[in-house]
């Protein structure tokens, strides 16, 4: 049986595992050590059963803009971005060991795919469209869970049309 895996990278990401006929198998916090970093022990704990059959989907972002309290127009650090690309390389290289193939999305692809407004609107849907989908998934009120749900269905979707083809 081959497994589709969802990530959102991040302190407060998640990972999602959904079987190719929409079975949830795992949905996860992204695993902190305690320095507060991506764990590697413990995205071998999750991410080291699979093996190179499985497939799996990242998260990946670009310098992103926000609106602060004040309603100004921000942009993410210089260091905000260097963390998130060490985080994403962690991930990677883990799945890279365990011979699981992978490919990179960016939020706004599956986000709109899948009916999800973003959270830079203030209008972040993702919970309830997740939770329409997969009533019985342990989401609460985790966004990393609810995006790694909803982007492994995106992904999934795609593999069952025959799109998803990853190169070796």
């Amino acid at each position: 049986m081959i497994n589709i895996i969802g990530i959102d990278p991040g302190k407060t990401g998640g990972i999602a595992v959904l079987s190719l006929d929409s079975t949830l198998i795992s949905l996860q916090d992204m695993p902190l050590n305690a320095g507060d970093d991506i764990s590697i022990v413990g995205l071998k704990e999750i991410i080291g059963e699979f093996t190179e059959k499985d497939k799996a989907i990242i998260e990946i972002t670009h310098a992103m803009s926000f609106k602060d309290k004040d309603g100004k127009e921000r942009q993410q650090s210089t260091s905000s971005m260097l963390n998130y690309g060490m985080e994403v390389g962690r991930i990677e290289g883990m799945l890279f060991m365990t011979g699981v193939k992978f490919k990179e999305v960016q939020s706004i692809s599956w986000m709109r795919s899948m009916g999800v407004r973003g959270k830079t609107s203030g209008k972040y849907n993702g919970i309830e469209v997740a939770l329409k989908l997969f009533p019985s998934a342990d989401i609460g009120n985790k966004n990393g869970r609810a995006d790694a749900l909803l982007m492994v269905e995106y992904y999934r979707r795609i593999l069952s049309k025959g799109q998803g083809a990853i190169a070796a």
